[in-house]
C-alpha cells in the first residue's frame, strides 16, 4: 500500500470545502445515474469528468516515475467494459488508496504504440481504463 498523507476517503473533502465546493460536489452527484445494475457514471457524455480521468492518470504516471509531464493529449480514458487477459493482468502493479474507495493498477507497456495501461476503480464496481500512449 502507498503511503500517502492522509489515504481515508474523507480526505477529498478539502476540495469539497473550498469555496466552489458545493458547486464541485453537485457536479459528481449530477455524474451518477441509478440503473438496473446499479449506480453509474457515464466519462464519456462530460468532457469535464473525463478530464479528471485523464488527469489521475498523469499524476500517477509522474507518481510512479513513469514518465512526468504527460501530455493531456497522449491520454485516453474509457469505461472497462471488458475483462483484461489473464497473461496480461499478471503484469499489472496494484495500489490500494482506501479499501472499497479508490484502487488502481498499472503496466509499463512500452510497444504497440503504448507506453502505460491503467485499470482505475473507484468504490466496488466503477472501473476505468486509461491509456498513455508513446510519444
Amino acid at each position: 500500500m502507498i503511503a500517502w498523507p492522509d489515504p481515508s476517503p474523507f480526505s477529498m473533502m478539502r476540495s469539497f470545502q473550498k469555496i466552489d465546493g458545493k458547486k464541485r460536489a453537485s457536479e459528481v452527484l449530477k455524474q451518477i445515474v441509478n440503473t438496473q445494475e446499479g449506480d453509474k457514471i457515464f466519462p464519456l457524455k462530460d468532457e469535464g469528468f473525463n478530464l479528471i480521468l485523464r488527469r489521475i492518470v498523469r499524476g500517477l504516471s509522474h507518481h510512479h516515475e513513469l514518465e512526468s509531464e504527460v501530455r493531456d493529449e497522449r491520454v485516453v480514458c474509457v469505461p472497462a467494459k471488458y475483462e483484461i487477459p489473464p497473461a496480461f493482468r499478471a503484469q499489472i502493479t496494484w495500489h490500494t488508496i482506501s479499501e472499497g474507495f479508490f484502487k488502481y493498477g498499472y503496466a509499463s507497456v512500452s510497444e504497440s504504440g503504448v507506453a502505460s495501461f491503467w485499470d482505475l476503480r473507484f468504490s466496488t464496481h466503477i472501473r476505468f481504463y486509461g491509456v498513455v500512449s508513446a510519444e
